[in-house]
């Protein structure tokens, strides 16, 4: 048994997921009984524009396969003066345990950290990435960041701007007031050659580094994230002495 079903374009919103797919139309195929290379579902889309909260992916497609042990999918199309491609695997089992992954290449990071941290971090120019991850359906397992910069651009730790806006005014601010307040617009505003960055989080924990250099000499971040909640504390030892 072969069948192929059209689906008219129309736009899919997915409001739990913050997901939203516009302009998505695309074909329905079954094969029964399976064959030796083809599952006995595939599903191929082509999509205007692909939303996930304030961003998004222009001229994109998305193929899923299913079979009865999961879901598998691919993805991509241009975003940000670039293009993104991923692909993941949904499992069927008790936990629903998946693993996925994100390639970026030539991707303008402006807009994405404008939308995504504007509180914290704001990085111009364009980059070449890739994510890659797995959990399940409570948690995640791992995640693992891998960022680099291929042209130059401005690098800006907003953040620092309420540290900045505690301290007294230059004019009548102390000397030690002064030399902090150098030191935060120093790491605040940096105009880079190359920027580098590189995490891994697994569970509520983590690591990374981010590594910047530019004409006014460079800058080395180290970030470590400890989830103390999840320790448990050993009962304290007594003895009869």
């Amino acid at each position: 048994f072969e069948a192929v079903f059209d689906i008219p374009p129309d736009n899919y919103p997915l409001p739990d997921l913050q997901l939203e797919f516009i302009g998505m139309k695309g074909q329905v195929q079954f094969n029964l009984p399976l064959k030796d290379v083809d599952n006995n579902l595939t599903e191929t889309f082509t999509v205007d524009q692909i939303r996930w909260k304030q961003l998004h992916v222009e001229d994109g497609h998305l193929s899923i396969t299913y079979d009865m042990n999961g879901i598998y999918g691919k993805f991509g199309g241009a975003a940000y003066e670039g293009y993104i491609e991923g692909g993941f695997d949904v499992y069927l089992n008790d936990s629903y345990t998946w693993d996925g992954w994100i390639a970026a290449t030539g991707v303008r990071a402006t807009e994405i950290t404008e939308k995504l941290t504007p509180a914290y971090l704001l990085l111009d120019g364009k980059f070449n990435g890739s994510l890659i991850a797995a959990g399940d359906a409570k948690e995640l397992y791992q995640a693992d960041l891998d960022c680099t910069s291929i042209e130059a651009g401005t690098f800006s730790i907003s953040s620092l701007d309420d540290m900045l806006n505690d301290l007294p005014p230059p004019a009548t601010a102390a000397l030690t007031d002064q030399v902090t307040r150098i030191g935060l617009e120093t790491l605040r505003d940096f105009d880079y050659d190359q920027v580098h960055a590189k995490g891994r989080v697994h569970g509520r924990e983590g690591n990374g580094f981010l590594k910047i250099a530019g004409p006014r000499g460079s800058r080395n971040i180290e970030v470590n994230v400890f989830d103390h909640r999840w320790k448990v504390d050993r009962p304290a030892q007594t003895s009869s002495d």
